[in-house]
């Protein structure tokens, strides 16, 4: 399958370095080891019990994960509208050396459900080999590994599990109430198509952190709901993306190959689309995924 871009605006990271990097940036102090046993209002303010002690705030910013306690206490309805996205990635080590300026994606809507596979290098002979979905099971995982590293790049070795879930479906249910904000994976604001999370995670905590020092808290969810990565059309285009069989995703991806999504607007782009039998018969909702997508995917990831 060819790709989709050729120049796309991302990054592959050292998810530890760059942690330690924003943490040496932050004035704030971080306590490490602080298991919460309890989180409770008194009076007007939090009361928030570690297993090492207690502290009072005006507001609480919950960025406890997919499986946030403070979303199953406080918003259990936002809960309930969330679905999930199950991956089994590993860091693995390979025989052969990758190109460490590509991050791999492999579609296959009849393979996964509503998911996909990836290969992102972390060095020329390490990378974080996964496969998600809603459905996915392990047998699925040695597959990949057979066929799309074990092929490419020789003998490999699994280092370190690094599996997990996050919260699928995009932006639903409420983020605020009385001083708690929910942000990243435990509001449930992955990407909605391909499930990253960093940059809504960044974004929610900057828009979260804003509202607070400018004492304007109650406008957080408001705020948060104009931002391209919670349109609700995204939960639209999801529905298309993964209603499309292999065959159109082949011919799309021969249009595409070495080229941005823009070339779909250009006269050569409508030309192939329109000659394209199997793409003519899907025309309108490639133009419904492709005006959206072009908007956000930007702010996805």
């Amino acid at each position: 399958m060819g790709r989709f871009e050729s120049s796309p605006k991302g990054y592959i990271l050292d998810r530890g370095k760059f942690e330690k990097f924003l943490l040496s940036r932050c004035r704030a102090e971080i306590k490490l080891g602080e298991k919460v046993v309890s989180l409770e209002k008194e009076d007007k303010r939090w009361k928030i019990t570690t297993e090492n002690g207690v502290f009072y705030s005006d507001y609480v910013i919950a960025a406890d994960g997919p499986l946030s306690l403070v979303r199953q206490k406080f918003f259990p309805d936002t809960g309930k509208e969330l679905g999930y996205f199950s991956a089994i990635e590993y860091l693995v080590e390979t025989e052969e050396e990758m190109d460490t300026r590509i991050a791999q994606f492999y579609l296959d809507n009849e393979f996964y459900d509503q998911g996909y596979g990836w290969i992102f290098p972390k060095g020329k002979r390490v990378a974080n080999v996964g496969i998600g979905g809603r459905k996915i099971k392990w047998n699925d995982f040695e597959v990949f590994l057979r066929e799309k590293v074990e092929k490419r790049y020789g003998k490999f070795k699994l280092i370190e599990n690094r599996s997990g879930t996050v919260p699928s479906g995009g932006f639903r249910g409420k983020l605020y109430r009385n001083g708690l904000m929910l942000t990243g994976d435990a509001g449930g604001l992955a990407d909605p198509i391909f499930d990253g999370g960093m940059t809504q995670a960044m974004e929610s905590a900057r828009i979260a952190s804003e509202c607070i020092l400018n004492n304007e808290a109650e406008l957080y969810e408001e705020k948060v709901k104009v931002e391209p990565f919670a349109d609700p059309q995204l939960l639209e285009i999801k529905e298309i993306f993964f209603s499309l069989d292999n065959q159109v995703l082949n011919h799309l991806a021969q249009v595409l190959n070495g080229r941005s999504s823009s070339y779909l607007k250009s006269f050569p782009g409508i030309f192939k689309l329109l000659s394209n039998s199997v793409l003519r018969k899907k025309l309108k909702e490639l133009y419904k995924f492709f005006s959206v997508w072009k908007r956000v995917k930007d702010h996805l990831w």
